[in-house]
């Protein structure tokens, strides 16, 4: 008895591409009226968005523009101006008193020197694992050089 194709997955395989080949044959697809980009779409879109109007550079000069100009800069300012008090809040009627600022605090006094004690007392750098992992100590146990290889190839012939 050879080896058969299990049904269910060859079923399923089946299946998709007939769903794949209707998808992409038919002919089911939206008019030209039904996408987004539908003048009567487009005639909405730019009058909500273009109420107002964008000053250019071609605009410089006209009084139009020195209007739209000068109502800028005066909104500018009064940011500037609020955001640069001391508390920020002077603009909607509320004045917190600005605190002093704390004294300085008094220094620490210096400690007092430790005695250097024998050398098996415990102390030493409690950092050193950190020194050795970084900076290994390393031994060299290779006193001679090693072996030429084309020497080694023609002593290996002999």
């Amino acid at each position: 008895m050879g080896r058969r194709l299990p049904l269910f997955p060859c079923l399923c395989v089946g299946l998709a591409m007939t769903v794949l080949a209707i998808t992409l044959l038919g002919s089911n697809l939206p008019e030209e009226e039904a996408f987004v980009g539908e003048p009567a779409q487009q005639k909405l879109r730019t009058a909500t968005i273009m109420n107002g109007r964008k000053m250019t550079a071609a605009d410089r000069g006209t009084p139009e523009y020195e209007e739209w100009r000068r109502s800028k800069a005066a909104v500018k300012k009064a940011s500037w101006e609020m955001m640069t008090t001391p508390n920020g809040y002077r603009d909607v009627g509320v004045d917190f008193p600005v605190p002093a600022p704390a004294p300085a605090p008094v220094p620490a006094p210096a400690p007092s020197p430790v005695s250097q004690g024998s050398a098996g007392s415990g102390g030493g750098n409690p950092f050193q694992f950190i020194i050795d992992l970084f900076n290994p100590t390393t031994t060299t146990t290779t006193t001679t050089p090693p072996p030429n290889p084309i020497e080694a190839f023609f002593k290996g012939l002999r």
